[in-house]
Formats: C-alpha cells, structure tokens, sequence
C-alpha cells in the first residue's frame, strides 16, 4: 500500500512505496527534503510478494524496463538509443515553445555580452596602445565572457529540468544559477584537465573520461552535489553506458547538423533548444528518476 503524504514546504500531496518509510524523499514540485512518515497504525497492507534474488553485481536494468526510483534516491540504469530521441522528443513537443524560448534567450543574451566585452576590450586597447596589455584584457574579456555563459547555462538546465520533470518553469529560472556556480567551475576546471591530460595519452582516452564524468554538471544542479562527489557520482553513474552515450550525441549531433543544413538555418531553433533538452533526458533516465509522462500516466 503506497505512502500518502504531503510535502512541508509547498504542500504537494506525495505518494511513495510503502518499503520508503523512515528514508529521505525529495518532492519533485519545490525540491524540499524530507522524510517519509511511516505507515498509519491501523492501516491495510497488501500482500508483500515474495523477494526476488538482487541482480548479478555489475548488471543493470533498461531503463524503459525500470520503475521509477523513489524520490531522494538515485538509481542507476542503462540508456537505450531509441528511448532517449523518442523521450526527449515527446517532452520537447509538449513544451516546444518554452523550450525554444529559454534556449534562444541564452544564446542571445550570451552572443550580446561576449560582443559588447570584445568591443569594449578592442576600444580600450586601441586608446592604450599597447599590444601585450591589449592581449592581456581581450583574454580577460574572453574569460568574463565564458563565465557569464556558463552562468546562463547552469540555469538553462534548471530550466530545462522542470520542464522534463512537469514542473511549471519560468524564464526567471535561467538567472538561478548563482548557488552552484562556484561548485560547476571548480568541477569544470578540474574535468577539463583530465580530459585534456586523457588527449595527451591518447585521442581514446580523452574520450572516455568525457564521457565518464559527463554527468557531474546535473548532479551538481539536481543534487548540490561538491566538486569530488560530483565527478565520482557521475563515474559511477556512467558504468556501462559510455559506448551508447557517444552514439547518441555522435548521431543527435550529425542529424542536427544535417537538418540545420537543409532548413538554410531555420532549423537551429529546433534543433538547439532539442538538443539542449537531450542530455537532461539522458540524467533523469540513468538516474531513474520520473519524467513527464511517466508522471501523466500515472
């Protein structure tokens, strides 16, 4: 007999198996952590059916095969192919609109400030005329740029997860990343020196710790995971799912090239805000955590 309860902080009624009682559960409308109550005295308990052997270590199920995993809890599931373009093409038509919207808001917004540092630097340098220091603010520039790019970022994929999840996301959303990014640069410095060092080892190996630690960025949004945590959560999250990653943004992103191509640009506002949603997909579904319209069909 499922839990029934209501979350403390936005009120939410939440329901969960009846084996989470006592356990930590996050509500997927405000993010609140609690935990859940335990079973009302009194209260009719179905049949327990008798437990089934855990699986083999090391092997995991499908996610299409996977019930989602309780709240607060992170599962660890195997991506397929097929599933994750036909999610996240369902989640991006229900919400075309937003999605197009908060995607080409970042990319302007981004193309505007990178711009406007790089002219004001080119004035400045040109009034000082002095090409090392000149050299030395374009650099500046460029770095105030990015940063500000990865700001907008991390809240395009806050937005982006409500809207995988069924939330009510806003645009204001996308200028909520304040909290995590220290965290995300800290991490992203250090994933970037790995994979760098992996290109210095071999092409292969650059590859590989790519995709090993792809995950982090979400984690760090999801969960406030730390830098470390982030990195080993996400190595462990991406056991047995490196060769089908690669596939998926291999194809997803030759497709799009393709599509952009034959559209003469147009395409791009579907295709960037599709692509933007995928990798959120691709979290939720390793993670087994409920999207959409696994929710609606409930």
């Amino acid at each position: 007999m499922p839990i029934e309860f209501r979350c403390t902080q936005c009120n939410k009624l939440l329901r969960t198996p009846d084996d989470t009682a006592g356990k930590q559960a996050k509500c997927p409308e405000c993010g609140a952590l609690m935990t859940v109550p335990a079973i009302p005295a009194g209260a009719a308990v179905a049949a327990i059916p008798p437990a089934q052997p855990p699986p083999p270590p090391d092997e995991y199920v499908a996610a299409a095969d996977q019930p989602p995993t309780p709240p607060g809890e992170l599962g660890h599931n195997l991506i397929d192919f097929a599933d994750i373009f036909a999610r996240t093409w369902t989640i991006f038509k229900g919400q075309w609109g937003m999605c197009i919207a908060a995607w080409l808001l970042v990319a302007v917004l981004s193309f505007v400030v990178a711009s406007t540092l790089n002219f004001g630097v080119e004035l400045i340098g040109m009034k000082l005329d002095n090409e090392l220091l000149g050299a030395g603010l374009s650099f500046l520039g460029s770095i105030a740029g990015m940063l500000f790019s990865s700001w907008l970022g991390i809240g395009m994929y806050i937005f982006f997860l409500k809207i995988a999840r069924g939330q009510n996301p806003t645009i204001g959303d996308i200028f909520t990343g304040g909290p995590y990014f220290l965290t995300y640069i800290l991490a992203m410095i250090l994933f970037i020196l790995m994979f760098y060092f992996g290109l210095v080892l071999c092409i292969v190996p650059g590859i590989i710790v790519s995709l090993m630690f792809s995950q982090f960025y979400f984690l760090i949004i999801d969960r406030n995971a730390g830098v470390i945590d982030s990195l080993s959560l996400s190595k462990d999250l991406m056991a047995g799912n490196k060769l089908m990653l690669f596939a998926i943004y291999l194809v997803g992103g030759l497709v799009g090239m393709v599509l952009v191509l034959i559209t003469c640009g147009l395409g791009l506002f579907v295709v960037g805000p599709y692509l933007a949603l995928m990798p959120i997909v691709i979290y939720l579904t390793i993670t087994g955590q409920p999207m959409v319209e696994q929710i609606s069909s409930q």
